[in-house]
């Protein structure tokens, strides 16, 4: 079994790096020695103390962290803006593990995966359908959906240091958003930021056919699901299939 996490050479300080490392080769950023415990707690599936501390930790590492994952992908990530790369980083083969599983499933039935990824960050959902697919022996096609062009760069970067590829879009509010959807020929999964999933999916389902709709949706709802979005989906014949503390997974019914 790989471990979660492998230390790429002596911890780099990030301070000065204000491309968020990208002239920096790979393994420039690699986690201090001490890391090494949290992710072996954190790892473990019992572990959810260490994964609760880590998190907090991961919070405070400014820059850039370069990490390989158990699947071998190579990632710069930057934890203290991404809730996603605090888990991975802390949690490694337990981050999202109910979330991938679904995924994966998915994935083994087609012979190619249509992916899309609106608020794609660094890409790590991304990178990971890919190497997924990889693995699986399919084909994934990724579409990322990406406000920010800091991200769009960092998508790119953690694309090329994997030798993956994948359509990168700026779309900056909700029309262009559904629109570009609307565009595409099919989608198998959508994972969605949960702020916007609702006013972008409502003028998606307006323009589109319900054969074009999105057969998974993933989004970061919490708890609370203050959008209301699975409401909002389950009006729309969507049923929730999976549930964490962080995420749902909503399945288009055939009806």
């Amino acid at each position: 079994m790989h471990s979660a996490l492998t230390d790429l050479g002596p911890a780099a300080s990030t301070a000065g790096h204000a491309d968020g490392g990208r002239d920096a080769p790979f393994g420039a950023f690699a986690l201090p020695a001490p890391w090494g415990l949290l992710r072996w707690l954190g790892g473990n599936p019992s572990g959810v103390l260490g994964r609760a501390v880590g998190h907090r930790l991961a919070a405070r590492l400014s820059g850039p962290v370069d990490i390989v994952t158990e699947n071998r992908l190579r990632l710069r990530l930057h934890p203290a803006e991404s809730a996603d790369a605090r888990a991975l980083i802390v949690g490694g083969p337990t981050w999202r593990r109910v979330e991938r599983v679904k995924l994966r499933r998915a994935i083994a039935k087609r012979d190619e995966f249509a992916f899309v990824d609106l608020g794609a960050g660094d890409g790590i959902f991304s990178l990971d359908v890919l190497a997924t697919a990889q693995a699986l022996g399919r084909r994934a096609t990724v579409t990322a959906i990406e406000p920010s062009a800091d991200a769009r760069a960092r998508l790119a970067e953690n694309l090329a240091h994997n030798g993956f590829s994948a359509t990168i879009h700026p779309a900056t509010d909700h029309g262009a958003a559904a629109s570009l959807l609307a565009g595409l020929p099919r989608i198998d999964a959508l994972k969605i930021e949960a702020a916007a999933a609702v006013p972008t999916l409502e003028a998606f389902f307006a323009e589109a056919p319900k054969a074009a709709w999105p057969r998974l949706i993933l989004s970061a709802t919490g708890r609370a699901d203050p959008s209301r979005l699975i409401p909002f989906l389950a009006s729309h014949t969507y049923r929730l299939v999976a549930r964490t503390t962080l995420n749902a997974m909503m399945e288009l019914s055939p009806r």
